[in-house]
């Protein structure tokens, strides 16, 4: 099963909506969705958890770890830490590792967050002229 098999099967046993699953998981409500259709309607790209998602969605369920991803796929691509410690060249896709990482780590921020990251980016690119 994908990861977003289990979360949807877990709420729906334990009559849950996303945004309880989001409260208990610290995942973001949107990330959730994205990981229940098994890939994002933005990028119209897979979803590719990474082992720190797999590990809050192991806590919020009360599950083990290993458990949880025995019970993955063989195929369910998993994102991993990556070993650099720089920002690198654009990739493939055209954008930096920095602005993947930052992409990554709003994607488990909350909304509430999310807007007022955005309130501030909106202050940043107003200051700069942009």
């Amino acid at each position: 099963m994908t990861l977003g098999t289990i979360i949807q099967q877990y709420r729906r046993e334990h009559q849950m909506s996303m945004d309880d699953f989001a409260q208990v998981s610290g995942i973001s409500k949107a990330y959730i969705s994205i990981l229940e259709r098994n890939y994002n309607p933005s990028t119209k790209r897979p979803a590719v958890p990474s082992l720190p998602t797999i590990k809050a969605v192991a806590t919020a369920m009360r599950m083990d770890f290993n458990d949880l991803l025995y019970q993955l796929d063989p195929d369910q691509k998993v994102a991993l830490p990556s070993d650099e410690k720089e920002p690198t060249a654009n990739s493939a896709d055209g954008l930096s590792e920095i602005k993947k990482s930052v992409i990554a780590k709003i994607m488990l921020m909350d909304d509430e967050t999310v807007a007022g990251l955005d309130r501030i980016a909106d202050s940043i690119l107003l200051a700069r002229g942009q």
